[in-house]
């Protein structure tokens, strides 16, 4: 029935919902999209659910000790309840382009193993790490394969240096540069939002240490001998873009592949 599932986890209801709107209106075909919007409670403790119309559903899911659980664990809740094959994140901050379902719907068969790298100002702001993915669609077929979207030990800072650095080693990555999204980070130039709490919770200097560990870890303990002999036979031949995200991959392992093949 439906073609794209949008997962929007979220500690602000009120700017989520007008967030919802702002997406179906700038799809082509919004009773394609399967909505679905997680936010924070701090009454409840299971998860609960709220149908808003026929394609629009609010899930309403457990604080830990009155405080936010973040992004992750309601962004991998969510996406292991979607229906469709092609999984599109959605966040409070974010724009998407005109008619961004068909564009993304028709960029790829969602039915593989892919992850949607797309394009945003996000891209000039951290010009040093093209690798980065920060908006994304992917495919339930590569969420099943690792039982999640975001990898779970992470609370926010690093999640997607490791979501990138897995997509990238497994060279599922695609592009569209049709699709580019507008995100109005508080820390990107000309921003009109301001950092609040919730910002702070999940940046703040500790937090940003923890995930770097956990980053860290994860990359050794996520690749194979023969997947990295494989990543350096196939820099060898590789255009720029790939030989980037390869050369990403291995150096976080440890190896410079520039240096090992001089």
């Amino acid at each position: 029935m439906y073609k794209i599932s949008v997962c929007h986890p979220t500690c602000r209801p009120k700017t989520a919902r007008i967030t919802r709107e702002k997406w179906l209106d700038l799809s082509k075909n919004p009773d394609s999209i399967e909505h679905l919007t997680c936010i924070d409670s701090y009454q409840i403790d299971k998860i609960n659910k709220k149908k808003i119309s026929k394609n629009i559903m609010e899930f309403f899911f457990p604080c830990l000790n009155k405080k936010s659980v973040g992004l992750i664990p309601k962004l991998n809740f969510l996406s292991s309840i979607v229906t469709t094959n092609c999984i599109v994140t959605e966040t409070d901050d974010v724009t998407p382009c005109k008619d961004w379902d068909y564009l993304i719907y028709n960029s790829t068969n969602w039915n593989n193993d892919v992850v949607m790298k797309i394009r945003d100002n996000g891209d000039l702001e951290d010009k040093d790490r093209p690798y980065i993915i920060r908006q994304t669609a992917v495919s339930k077929k590569r969420i099943q394969k690792y039982g999640y979207f975001l990898h779970p030990n992470f609370y926010h800072v690093f999640s997607d240096d490791f979501y990138s650095w897995l997509a990238h080693k497994d060279n599922v990555v695609i592009e569209n540069e049709k699709i580019e999204f507008y995100h109005n980070n508080p820390l990107y130039k000309g921003s009109t939002t301001t950092i609040d709490k919730f910002h702070n919770e999940a940046m703040s200097p500790e937090r940003n240490e923890k995930g770097k560990m956990i980053f860290l870890d994860l990359t050794l303990k996520s690749i194979t001998h023969n997947e990295i002999n494989k990543l350096i036979e196939e820099y060898t031949y590789s255009f720029k873009k790939r030989r980037t995200n390869i050369n990403f991959v291995l150096t976080c392992v440890g190896i410079n592949v520039e240096k090992l093949l001089n």
